[in-house]
């Protein structure tokens, strides 16, 4: 799979929640957010999975 995604980005923030721990497995996640019209799926789009987490948050990820 391949993006490509406008800069700058609306926001960065590292999450050290119950969820992204265990999600990534990590001490924390370092996350940026974009517009939803910076982000485009260069190659392999159909590659892409999404699932819901929580009532809050979808994960999306590579499915290969």
């Amino acid at each position: 799979m391949r993006y490509r995604v406008g800069l700058p980005p609306l926001w960065v923030a590292h999450c050290h929640c119950s969820m992204c721990r265990r999600a990534q497995g990590a001490a924390f996640v370092t996350w940026a957010g974009f517009a939803v019209d910076a982000l485009s799926l260069t190659a392999g789009d159909d590659l892409l999975s999404r699932y819901r987490s929580s009532a809050a948050a979808e994960r999306s990820f590579c499915s290969r």
